[in-house]
């Protein structure tokens, strides 16, 4: 752990376990508050970490002028102090970048990706899609860097990737910025899509078999047309059911969006 290696060297199992507890509820801190309300729109949340300090994390940054939300969702490499300093670092820049409405997704993806290429050792990366909803027109547009594709539920159940851009921190940016652009969906009425982190479809059971993206889709193929507090809830049980008592050995993250009947 470098520098937190010796930060804990000769401190008790008591201080050591104030001290990580006092970084969890810094972690938690970062994470928003709540959930946005758009019109003509249900989204909900599904979030589990793995251990105390999380290397997932998420944020939603809405422009009500402009009807748009944008939405990350993130999964650092590594685990424990060193992913949650890298969590921390992408929230303050985070905050800055998206405070612009104007400035394009792809972009605002190039300049994290800056930041942690200059910033973090090659062997820290972070996976990441960021979201832009523009909800008065009903348009879902993303970038994907490194991660899990999107779920989509519309006419058909499908898997929706985008154009791929390494993960954050993997290449320097003269190379990032040629790779990294947008992908649109149009929002069709009762379409339901959902962003996750790869701590759902690889979580294991004793025998180390994956849940697997097949089960996930499934389940979320038969909540399509329900609330979708049903599908977060019937994610999370069906999670545990899988794991039988495991614990899970990565972070759990879900977001799902739904576009409501008029």
């Amino acid at each position: 752990m470098g520098i937190f290696s010796g930060f804990f060297r000769g401190k008790g199992d008591k201080e050591r376990d104030y001290l990580i507890e006092r970084a969890s509820k810094t972690q938690v801190g970062l994470l928003p508050n709540s959930i946005p309300q758009i019109e003509g729109y249900q989204i909900k949340v599904y979030s589990q970490s793995a251990k105390a300090l999380s290397g997932d994390y998420y944020d939603f940054f809405l422009d009500q002028e402009n009807k748009r939300l944008e939405t990350i969702i993130m999964d650092v490499s590594g685990k424990d102090f060193p992913a949650a300093i890298t969590v921390s670092q992408l929230s303050g820049a985070m905050y800055i970048l998206f405070k612009d409405p104007e400035m394009p997704i792809a972009e605002k993806m190039r300049q994290l990706n800056a930041m942690i290429f200059d910033r973090t050792q090659r062997e820290t990366f972070v996976t990441a899609l960021v979201m832009r909803l523009d909800y008065g027109n009903n348009v879902m547009s993303f970038v994907n860097s490194g991660h899990n594709p999107l779920v989509v539920a519309g006419a058909k159940m499908r898997e929706e990737k985008g154009a791929v851009a390494p993960a954050i921190g993997f290449v320097e940016d003269a190379k990032f910025k040629t790779l990294v652009r947008a992908t649109e969906i149009p929002m069709e009425e009762e379409m339901v899509i959902v962003a996750y982190t790869d701590g759902i479809t690889e979580d294991m059971d004793a025998k180390r078999n994956e849940y697997g993206i097949e089960r996930f889709m499934k389940l979320i193929e038969q909540h399509r047309g329900k609330d979708l507090s049903l599908l977060t809830e019937a994610i999370k049980l069906d999670i545990q059911r899988h794991e039988a008592g495991e614990m899970p050995h990565d972070d759990q993250t879900v977001i799902a969006f739904r576009r409501t009947a008029m």
